[in-house]
Parts: C-alpha cells; sequence; structure tokens
C-alpha cells in the first residue's frame, strides 16, 4: 500500500476532521483522546478460541486502538491482537472497516507476553 493510498484512509476515518484555516493545505486535526504513533509492527489477529491466525501490519498504533492492514478481509467483530514488534496482546473491536484496512480500539490497555 503506498502512502498515498495510507492517507486517504486515515483522512476518511472517522475521529478525523478538517482544521478551520487553510483547506488546500488539507491539514488534520486528530480528535482522538490519544495521539498515534507511525509504526509497521508485525502483528497477528487472532480468532475462533485462538485457533486460527492472520496476519496484519499495524500502520499506527496508539494507548486506545490501531490502524490495521490485514493479510485478507473477514476480520471479526473482536479478536485478539498480538503485536511481535512490541511482544504485546491486547483484545480489539472492530471500529471501521475499508477493504483490507481496519480501525479498531483496544477494549483492554495492551499486555506483555513472554
Amino acid at each position: 500500500m503506498s502512502a498515498l493510498q495510507l492517507r486517504q484512509i486515515e483522512e476518511a476515518a472517522p475521529g478525523m476532521a478538517m482544521q478551520s484555516g487553510d483547506e488546500s493545505s488539507a491539514s488534520l486535526h486528530n480528535r482522538r483522546g490519544s495521539p498515534r504513533i507511525p509504526a509497521r509492527d508485525l502483528c497477528e489477529i487472532l480468532t475462533d478460541g485462538l485457533r486460527y491466525a492472520m496476519s496484519c501490519m499495524a500502520h499506527n498504533i496508539s494507548d486506545t486502538g490501531a490502524l490495521l492492514e490485514t493479510s485478507l478481509s473477514g476480520v471479526p467483530d473482536r479478536f485478539i491482537l498480538v503485536n511481535h514488534a512490541k511482544n504485546t496482546r491486547t483484545v480489539c473491536q472492530v471500529v471501521w472497516r475499508c477493504g483490507r484496512m481496519v480501525g479498531v480500539r483496544f477494549t483492554r490497555p495492551p499486555r506483555r507476553v513472554s
């Protein structure tokens, strides 16, 4: 996915609004309570009682959620996200979907796994 495509998806995502002022700059104001941190973290989505895993990439992460690009469509509404780069695991709820891109909120804070 190109940087332009990722930016277009992020711009269309809920929780984002144009700042007042110069609209030609297309600057965005992030209304989330927790700032997003750019990432390229390899993750897995665990579903169905942890029997099935789906690869994904976290494009950005905050304390409360993440933007994921999945390897397949059909991500369940609720799942466990294992972030191999940060060695964490958390339960997620899908907030929005756009093709293979998925915005999620963490229903519990991520916890370290060994």
